[in-house]
C-alpha cells in the first residue's frame, strides 16, 4: 500500500454503516477516487463538515 496525496472535489456521498461514509473525490492527477470516511458522521468529528458536496480540499489516503 501507497500514501497518495492529492487536491481533490467531492462529488458524490453515500452512507456507509452507522458512523462512516464513502465519498467520491474528482483529482486531477488521479481521476475518480473512492474511499470509505471512517467515522465522519459522528458528532465530534473533525472531517465531518468538510465532506460537504464540490468541496475543494488535500485528500491523503492509501491506495491497494
Amino acid at each position: 500500500m501507497s500514501l497518495k496525496k492529492c487536491e481533490a472535489v467531492v462529488l458524490r456521498k453515500t452512507y456507509f454503516g452507522n458512523t462512516s461514509l464513502v465519498a467520491s473525490f474528482l483529482s486531477p492527477a488521479e481521476g475518480l477516487v473512492e474511499a470509505v470516511a471512517k467515522g465522519c458522521r459522528r458528532p465530534q468529528s473533525a472531517i465531518g463538515g468538510r465532506l460537504d458536496y464540490f468541496a475543494r480540499g488535500e485528500l491523503v489516503y492509501y491506495h491497494k
